[in-house]
């Protein structure tokens, strides 16, 4: 008989124990979009994308200017004989200069799109140490980036984009650290 009640008691015993969840799932998520955007306000990236920026204005300068270039050389073509050599040098230098512009043009858009990349891995290097040094701190598990999914407004055609890219579509703002993550940027 006492083995009868023991047996009775043991899936009594195990209730508790099965029922009781860890209330931390040591996963914490991270606003990238937002991170990268608070990013800009900081100052060790601010000066570099101010710097980046000046750089790009003195190239829209350079290149309005040469623009400028060929449009009197083409102004000066309006008033002489197609037939003159003056014309056909005048047609000449114009083509050299148009092609010098557009090479330039190409150069300095690969050079921009390169310190562009740069910047950004920069800051999204510094964004994942930082989520990396919370969650050794804090013991986590898993530190996800997440994305607004257009909650706010935007085309539908535009939530839509977002939601296929999305790693995450619904979270806790409980578990979001980005502001944390920020914090640790701007130290």
């Amino acid at each position: 008989m006492p083995a009868i009640r023991y047996a009775l008691l043991l899936p009594l015993m195990a209730l508790p124990v099965l029922s009781v969840q860890d209330p931390d799932p040591g996963i914490r998520f991270v606003d990238l979009d937002l991170a990268l955007a608070e990013a800009q306000g900081i100052p060790r990236f601010s000066q570099k994308l101010a710097s980046f920026a000046s750089g790009r204005s003195q190239d829209r300068a350079a290149l309005a200017a040469a623009e400028r270039d060929i449009e009197a050389l083409r102004r000066e073509l309006l008033g002489l004989d197609p037939e003159s050599p003056q014309f056909l040098e005048a047609q000449s230098e114009i083509n050299v200069l148009a092609y010098r512009l557009d090479q330039d043009r190409r150069r300095r858009s690969a050079e921009a799109d390169r310190a562009n990349r740069m910047l950004t891995l920069e800051v999204s290097g510094a964004i994942l140490e930082a989520a990396q040094q919370l969650a050794g701190e804090r013991g986590w598990h898993a530190v996800l980036r997440t994305r607004d999914l257009g909650a706010g407004g935007g085309s539908q055609a535009a939530r839509y984009a977002a939601f296929q890219e999305a790693d995450v579509l619904m979270r806790s703002e409980a578990l979001d650290i980005t502001a944390e993550v920020i914090s640790i940027l701007a130290r």
